[in-house]
């Protein structure tokens, strides 16, 4: 199943607060043929490479990290798919949690279905002042 290479694009912005959580659960995805993109956007501030500078470094290894101007979520991501390597791109966001075999299962999904283009994970709502998972759809 890992002959699809897969882009995870991530687009942080403010929000450092969150990273500690669900970065994690996007780097220890249990597919193996996988490029973490990651566009930080604060320009002039770029505080979510310099907590994982200073909290994570070992994180900086995992994934290719750049800076640069706010080009706003969407065009951000266009930024890193114009970079990608992957076969397929999966947009996530940084106030998530993702399951280990998320990656996993769209490309499975990707691999067997060839006549589509899109998918989505099916979002539900993070209580992270509990720091849990619901069963809310977000």
């Amino acid at each position: 199943m890992s002959s699809i290479k897969v882009t995870v694009g991530l687009v942080p912005y403010g929000g450092v607060k969150y990273l500690p959580y669900s970065l994690p659960t996007l780097l220890e995805q249990d597919y193996p043929n996988i490029e973490f993109l990651i566009l930080d956007q604060e320009e002039g501030k770029y505080t979510a490479t310099k907590w994982v500078e200073t909290e994570r470094p070992e994180w900086l290894k995992r994934a290719d990290w750049s800076q640069g101007p706010n080009l706003m979520h969407s065009g951000g991501m266009n930024r890193l798919m114009s970079r990608m390597t992957g076969d397929i791109f999966i947009c996530v966001s940084q106030d998530m949690l993702y399951p280990k075999d998320f990656v996993s299962k769209i490309a499975k999904f990707f691999q067997e279905h060839e006549d589509f283009d899109f998918a989505t994970a099916r979002l539900l709502r993070w209580d992270f002042e509990k720091l849990a998972k619901t069963n809310t759809i977000d």
